[in-house]
């Protein structure tokens, strides 16, 4: 939920009408990883101890945040937005 927060307030930032999309939450999860951990190595043992391996699985936590009204989405929007956008091994490597 936090990692949703800071990619709509990024996104808000750069253009207020923006709304954020697959790719800018698996990036703000890796942002936010980053920043609350204040490691990168800590940060992938973390997520990766939590279960959050791949794009994939950020997608079905946030599509259950949609299922509990937590998390608003478009009426098009669905975890399959969220495949094949990164692997734990691959996701710190992009920063």
């Amino acid at each position: 939920m936090d990692a949703v927060r800071f990619a709509v307030r990024r996104a808000k930032r750069e253009q207020p009408a923006a709304s954020v999309d697959a790719r800018a939450i698996c990036t703000a999860v890796r942002d936010f990883a980053i920043d609350y951990f204040n490691d990168v190595d800590e940060a992938r043992d973390l997520l990766g101890e939590w279960g959050i391996r791949s794009s994939e699985d950020v997608g079905r936590i946030v599509m259950a945040l949609v299922d509990t009204t937590l998390v608003t989405a478009g009426p098009d929007e669905s975890v399959d937005h969220f495949a094949r956008l990164f692997t734990l091994s691959e996701l710190f490597d992009q920063h």
